[in-house]
């Protein structure tokens, strides 16, 4: 080798030795940033929490202490965050009595989708050994935002799902007056079946609208919240006052929009306890229970009734709700054997629906008056469609009402009865009628036809003691308007017309329609006997809550009677003047008419001097529309 060489040789040795220090360098500075991190997460636990505690203390302006507090890898792989030792006291606006949450340890796993959603997304959230205290006043301030405790604006996390061992937590909204304590702890074997599917007791004790209200219930081993479709098993009941709902299914997502397949039962001995739910006091202390299988999904529920009953009434059928775009539509298609129309009644409530919604809205923007975040939501619109058929009908003081069927519809506020049809009196009283309930006054409209309705079994004993029968047909067409019932009938107007076919009257009573003192002693002492009716029918023009007698008219083979007059309907009251005829002559027949007048309940009779009175005698005994 020459000496260039060696002297290449030399230099390449040397400016290889830099290189190889630099590689060696790199490798151990690598090799210290692992270790580093190695036991940076392995420390978690001793640098994490203190730090976590003394910036969330700084934000919050109170006491928030984390004993340890580490993060892993759930089987899902996702971030599961876990916390040991937590306390955190309450602030200074809420009960401070006892701290915001104190707790053994908690869990909490981070969905993927957080990175979607722009916001940490719990999956699963487990607390163990403690309590919990949430608060939320009406102006949308809430006392668990450690980050940002003025913040009132839209929620920062959204919980998917729950679960709780031997932990407490206390919900209040001040918004939705809700106030509640729920506590969750592990079922043994004493508590009964199904442990495996159902391995958490849930006890809630609260109060709602002022209402009291508790729940005990097995259900899965966590409580799915939102948008997870996951269903968890529930067994138990929930009582308010003397009501109870039992439950027995599945339910999945119960915060907003529950899906539920399960079979329920509800007793009360009234609907008063129902009164937070109904929305408005009801009448009466009738009786409900109703059992059935309820079945939902996102803006679609249905309630098939098996049985149920209220008061004396029965009724089975369907009832369901359904969310649209813009409102929402109840359905119900409903039967009964046996229906008394006061039990119905009971379903009303005490305040007109167009009072009941006013105060409703008014409430709603009470509500959000304090809060300048937010605007209150506009309220839903609610349709409503009835299908009810009912084989027998029962009201004090109508033992001839029979069965019936309704079909009705309320559409932008405006009640539409497109269908009725009652069975009165071995006859048939059909028609429609609509109620605009959103006009001011509330305004409505109504046909009837009747037909073949005995007249005997409608008047009862009064028919009886004289001898009147036939088949009662007719129609009428009113509208009125007004807030009240008296309104409604010192409003209205329209038109009323019906006749009497094949009838008979007493001839003790057509002699003194007729004033005809020989045929009345005769009646009197040999005994009253049916005559036959030829022609009995009357019209009545309707205006301004008074009906004016346009027909009147009793004719039979002795006597024919007309008559003028009318009728009050508002003071419920009438006066009329009954002009007889007779056909025949006899003794003592008084050339005088007859003036009827008085209140319905004591209606009086004079004799006056005779009046004459056009005659119109319709053909075929149907009176002719005016």
């Amino acid at each position: 080798m020459t000496m260039a060489e060696a002297a290449r040789e030399r230099d390449e040795r040397a400016a290889a030795r830099p290189r190889g220090s630099a590689r060696r360098l790199a490798l151990r500075l690598g090799a210290a940033a692992l270790v580093v991190v190695a036991l940076a997460v392995l420390l978690q636990p001793w640098w994490l929490a203190p730090l976590v505690s003394a910036r969330l203390s700084a934000s919050a302006r109170r006491p928030v202490h984390v004993d340890t507090m580490w993060v892993t890898l759930a089987g899902s792989f996702e971030p599961r965050v876990e916390f040991r030792g937590v306390r955190i006291d309450n602030a200074a606006w809420a009960d401070t009595h006892q701290p915001m949450a104190a707790l053994r340890s908690a869990t909490a796993i981070v969905s993927w989708r957080s990175f979607g959603e722009g916001r940490p997304v719990i999956a699963l959230m487990t607390l163990r050994d403690g309590t919990v205290d949430l608060e939320r006043r009406a102006d949308g301030l809430r006392n668990w935002r450690l980050g940002h405790p003025d913040d009132r604006g839209p929620g920062r996390y959204k919980l998917l799902a729950i679960r709780g061992e031997n932990a407490s937590v206390r919900f209040l909204h001040e918004r939705l007056a809700l106030d509640f304590t729920a506590t969750a702890r592990p079922r043994g074997a004493a508590d009964g079946r199904d442990t495996a599917s159902m391995p958490t007791q849930l006890d809630l004790r609260g109060s709602w609208r002022s209402v009291p209200f508790a729940v005990s219930a097995s259900t899965g081993e966590a409580l799915t919240f939102l948008e997870t479709g996951r269903m968890f098993r529930v067994r138990g009941h929930v009582d308010s006052g003397a009501a109870r709902l039992d439950v027995d299914g599945q339910a999945a997502d119960i915060v907003h929009d529950p899906r539920i397949d399960a079979r329920v039962v509800l007793a009360a001995p009234s609907l008063a306890p129902l009164a937070a739910l109904l929305g408005t006091d009801r009448r009466g202390d009738r009786p409900l229970h109703l059992e059935g299988d309820l079945k939902g999904e996102p803006g679609r529920y249905l309630l098939s009734a098996a049985k149920g009953r209220l008061g004396e009434s029965d009724f089975a059928g369907e009832l369901g709700w359904t969310r649209g775009s813009e409102r929402d539509v109840v359905r119900a298609r409903l039967t009964s054997e046996s229906t008394h129309l006061s039990d119905l009644r009971a379903l009303a409530p005490r305040a007109p629906a167009k009072t009941i919604e006013h105060a409703a809205a008014a409430a709603s923007a009470a509500a959000h008056r304090d809060d300048p975040t937010t605007a209150a939501p506009p309220p839903r619109l609610l349709d409503a469609e009835l299908s009810f058929a009912a084989r027998h009908l029962h009201a004090k003081g109508m033992p001839w009402l029979q069965g019936g069927r309704i079909d009705a519809s309320l559409v932008d506020h405006r009640l539409v009865l497109s269908h009725f049809d009652l069975g009165v009196a071995g006859g048939r009283a059909q028609g429609n009628a609509s109620i605009d309930v959103d006009a001011v006054p509330v305004r409505g409209d109504a046909e009837l036809d009747l037909s073949g309705v005995r007249i005997e079994s409608l008047l009862g004993a009064r028919a009886a003691k004289a001898l009147l029968t036939g088949t009662l047909h007719g129609n009428a067409a009113l509208r009125a308007s007004g807030d009240s019932a008296a309104a409604l009938l010192a409003s209205a107007s329209g038109s009323v017309d019906a006749a009497l076919s094949g009838g008979t009257i007493s001839s003790l009573l057509d002699a003194e329609m007729g004033l005809q003192g020989g045929r009345v002693v005769r009646s009197m002492l040999s005994g009253a006997e049916p005559i036959a009716i030829r022609c009995a029918a009357a019209v009545l023009e309707v205006g301004h809550g008074r009906a004016r007698v346009r027909t009147l008219v009793l004719d039979t083979d002795r006597t024919r009677t007309l008559g003028t007059g009318s009728i009050d309907l508002a003071r419920e009251s009438l006066d009329l003047v009954l002009t007889p005829e007779a056909k025949q002559s006899g003794l003592f027949i008084l050339d005088r008419s007859i003036r009827v007048y008085g209140p319905l309940h004591d209606i009086r009779h004079a004799l006056i001097p005779r009046e004459a009175v056009r005659a119109t005698a319709p053909r075929g005994c149907r009176p002719e529309r005016p």
